[in-house]
């Protein structure tokens, strides 16, 4: 009898498991690099060296390997305003085609009068796909400014199907517990 429930437990277990998982979008992998089309409108100060964030650009496609919907060069897109210093989570960052990203963090690289470089972190979404964690880069200097994105998600267990599993465990302990003690 307890080999039976023990089975019928870990049966369980694995189909919902399986079924969970089977509902999860798949991950956007790749990249994507845009250019500006006008030099990048300064907020917070005068010059590369002084400002704290950019204003609304227009911003096009250069290079794309991103695995969801397709992005072919010369497609324009929108660069939203951000502020960068300090750091100030912005959703969205960028928008081109079906493609958002919000951006959760920004970090100063290097910075002069002339050119500036700030990178950080955030998500990528796409209709149908899973919002997936990714790094990108902006640099500017006093001609224009240059986005560029990257993700190389991996796998990863869906914590639907993980939480399931753990629950046809912890049943699974119960049964055999309650065995015992009878």
């Amino acid at each position: 009898m307890f080999k039976k429930n023990y089975l019928a437990s870990i049966i369980t277990s694995a189909v919902l498991a399986a079924g969970a998982s089977s509902a999860h979008a798949d991950m956007i992998t790749g990249g994507v690099s845009f250019v500006g089309l006008t030099p990048p409108v300064l907020t917070g100060g005068s010059d590369l060296l002084t400002n704290t964030g950019f204003g609304v650009g227009t911003l096009y496609v250069v290079s794309s390997s991103l695995s969801g919907p397709g992005l072919a060069p010369m497609t324009l897109g929108t660069q939203h305003a951000f502020t960068f210093d300090p750091s100030t989570p912005v959703n969205p960052l960028w928008s081109v085609g079906a493609y958002t990203f919000d951006a959760t963090s920004f970090s100063i690289g290097s910075r002069t009068i002339n050119s500036l470089t700030v990178t950080g972190v955030g998500f990528i979404n796409a209709a149908g796909y899973e919002a997936t964690a990714g790094e990108w880069t902006y640099t500017a200097n006093q001609n224009g400014g240059n986005f560029s994105f990257s993700s190389s998600a991996a796998a990863v267990p869906a914590p639907a199907a993980l939480s399931l599993l753990g629950l046809g465990f912890a049943a699974m302990g119960l049964t055999s517990r309650r065995r015992r003690t009878v």
